[in-house]
């Protein structure tokens, strides 16, 4: 019975060992980009003075102080106070790890099998942005992983737990320390989730307040010593809101050099579920899809809608797991659909996770260096993310295959380290083997649904043995 009842979270352990691990593989032996060296130059002031100075800014864009968020930092100090600035890199495969994590208990949450949770998992982990920004050192993959963590708060009020709004108010409050924009995109969408799942009362909004305040006024503490004021932001330097809303949103959704659509083919997966999704849990539906339709609609008309230098949509990315409500639902009624159906979501969520691996196995950079001169040199750089010609993924996918000097990670290709890259392999695929035979083996005891993951007036139907 104890081994019954700590089989879950050897099974999450094992998860997070094997994602981790395989997400090691694809990380930088330092940081290349200039987002990633400032956030990093924190970290080192951090850990070496006891300040946040930036004291080394080859464009004077962060001087003395980073506008970007502490969160990343404060992520990178552990790593960097045991081995520098290469071991800091190694942060977003362990939020990688956890964010996996997340998205398989949100799976359970909703009744999924643990095997059937273990793929819906796998598919958002790997088939989703959360892979290739593993290497980068960006902020967005911690996000995400928070977002994640919101979710399942959710749908854990819709069950009734008591902990939830605090939960679901501590990971949508620590985003903020990420991204300020995430007091827009991520706080009210998780706040309302789950104060409407939790029945509307005022215990869950003062539990998710309380969870989410402390993060709300560090931000206001940082930015005053930044900047002066709680209420500024640093980006006065910026050309702020001036793009054509209506070209920035076909870029971000449907652009060979930045669309969703091409970049992430799993939202058509979970657009095929939406639908149960929304017959299921409502609530939950909505908060995911207000999370992903919001940051789409905020950075259409963003001066850099694109997200500079980087691979694919980047602004975009903290929304990945909002997939995974819509993929449970295609998950869960699989064998029920036509076999060609089935063919063609197996082909999508295949073409998902390939698009994936090369995103994270080739450095984003080298498209931009290039490929944009060639863009530029005929005239074509306003169209550069629109022509199908310059398209990053079908060049790196070419690259994929025929030039590994672009390989970004310290292990890949095997031929520079062999041994690193065998071990890290090697523990992946243990990590993988053990969760999925503790699944295996829980999934062997059929239990009775859960009356409070369902809506009212469903019926409980108990299996017989």
């Amino acid at each position: 019975m104890l081994i019954r009842r700590r089989l879950p979270l050897v099974v999450l352990a094992a998860t997070f060992v094997a994602t981790a691990a395989f997400g090691l593989v694809f990380t930088r032996p330092g940081p290349e980009s200039y987002d990633a060296k400032i956030m990093l130059q924190v970290t080192r002031s951090l850990v070496e003075h006891g300040d946040v100075r930036v004291t080394e800014d080859e464009f004077g864009f962060n001087t003395p102080y980073a506008s970007y968020g502490l969160g990343m930092s404060l992520l990178f100090a552990i790593p960097y106070a045991v081995g520098g600035a290469n071991a800091a890199m190694t942060a977003n495969a362990w939020v990688l790890g956890l964010a996996v994590v997340a998205v398989v208990a949100l799976a359970r949450r909703l009744d999924l099998s643990w095997g059937k949770s273990l793929t819906v998992g796998l598919l958002v982990g790997a088939g989703t942005m959360l892979l290739p920004y593993v290497p980068t050192g960006f902020s967005e993959l911690a996000i995400a992983a928070l977002v994640a963590v919101g979710l399942l708060a959710v749908a854990a009020a819709r069950a009734g737990r008591p902990w939830a709004a605090l939960v679901g108010g501590l990971a949508s409050g620590a985003t903020v320390l990420f991204r300020t924009d995430s007091v827009l995109l991520v706080v009210p969408a998780i706040g309302a989730g789950v104060w409407l799942a939790g029945g509307r009362g005022r215990r869950a909004v003062v539990r998710f307040a309380a969870g989410a305040a402390p993060f709300l006024l560090f931000c206001g503490w940082y930015n005053d010593l930044r900047f002066g004021s709680p209420f500024r932001l640093g980006y006065k330097g910026t050309a702020g809101f001036s793009y054509p809303f209506v070209r920035g949103l076909k870029g971000l959704l449907i652009s060979p050099g930045r669309g969703l659509l091409w970049y992430v083919p799993l939202v058509l997966v979970a657009a095929a579920g939406a639908r149960k999704a929304w017959r299921r849990d409502p609530v939950l539906t909505a908060t995911a899809g207000a999370i992903l339709l919001a940051r789409p609609l905020l950075f259409a008309s963003w001066s850099q809608w694109e997200g500079g230098v980087c691979w694919g949509p980047r602004f975009l990315v903290p929304a990945m797991p909002a997939l995974a409500v819509g993929v449970v639902e295609v998950v869960r009624q699989f064998k029920g659909w036509q076999a060609t159906v089935r063919i063609a979501l197996v082909a999508v969520m295949a073409l998902s996770v390939g698009v994936q691996l090369v995103g994270a196995s080739i450095g984003y950079e080298h498209h931009w260096n290039k490929v944009r001169p060639e863009a530029v040199a005929a005239g074509e750089v306003q169209n550069y993310l629109y022509a199908w010609k310059y398209s990053p993924i079908l060049k790196e996918a070419q690259w994929f295959v025929s030039r590994a000097d672009l390989f970004v990670g310290r292990a890949m290709p095997p031929a520079r380290r062999p041994g690193l890259f065998g071990v890290l392999m090697g523990l992946s695929a243990m990590g993988a083997a053990v969760a999925l035979a503790g699944a295996r083996r829980l999934d062997d005891t059929v239990s009775p649904p859960n009356p409070a993951n369902m809506r009212k007036n469903e019926p409980v139907v108990v299996p017989v043995p």
